[in-house]
């Protein structure tokens, strides 16, 4: 971008005129965080799984989901947000590790939430990370959602009874020629997310 505008001088000019013309509109820029209560009361399930949280709200549950690459299925996601519209007080976070956060559930809703998601990682490994990879990227080189694909179906191949069980540490992959730029700054937002 700062090639296509001259120069990083250009870029930084460009940058500040947007700037003052957004400051000059008169839009309130203001943030206002409305924090709301939750009024759900617990159904008296308990729902065990280690992907479930239990919230400090008695009785409501959090269940962390995090598709395989961060890239949930496009049936698996409506499935769930079809499911999730009915649910009172029921919100998805968004993790920057690429984990979301259903939370406000009771013990029955999560339990739900858990068959749902169970297309999800189920150990350490398969919560492993990588950029986008070339098929999307425009300056990467190699397909690194692939090659976690591939790294993750190779390892449930194995012949472990508990997926769990399977290689107890995570992987960040990047498909750059040199990842000290994006990538860097993607695997140290996704271990600050933990």
């Amino acid at each position: 971008m700062q090639d296509s505008l001259g120069g990083a001088e250009n870029y930084k000019k460009a940058y500040l005129e947007k700037l003052d013309e957004v400051f000059a509109s008169g839009e309130d820029l203001d943030i206002t965080v409305n924090v709301s209560s939750v009024s759900k009361q617990p159904d008296g399930n308990t729902p065990e799984s280690s992907r479930v949280i239990a919230q400090k709200q008695e009785g409501l549950y959090t269940v962390i989901w995090h598709p395989i690459g961060g890239q949930p299925s496009v049936e698996s996601f409506c499935r769930l947000a079809e499911y999730l519209a009915g649910i009172r007080d029921a919100e998805i976070r968004l993790s920057p590790d690429e984990s979301a956060y259903i939370v406000n559930l009771t013990g029955k809703e999560a339990e739900k939430v858990l068959e749902l998601t169970k297309d999800g990682a189920e150990s350490l490994f398969e919560t492993s990370v990588s950029c986008i990879g070339a098929s999307i990227c425009q300056i990467g080189l190699r397909d690194s959602q692939e090659l976690l694909l591939s790294c993750v179906k190779a390892v449930l191949l194995r012949n472990t009874s508990d997926r769990r069980d399977r290689f107890p540490w995570r992987r960040k992959i990047c498909g750059r020629q040199s990842s000290s730029g994006f990538c860097a700054l993607y695997q140290w937002l996704s271990d600050t997310g933990k």
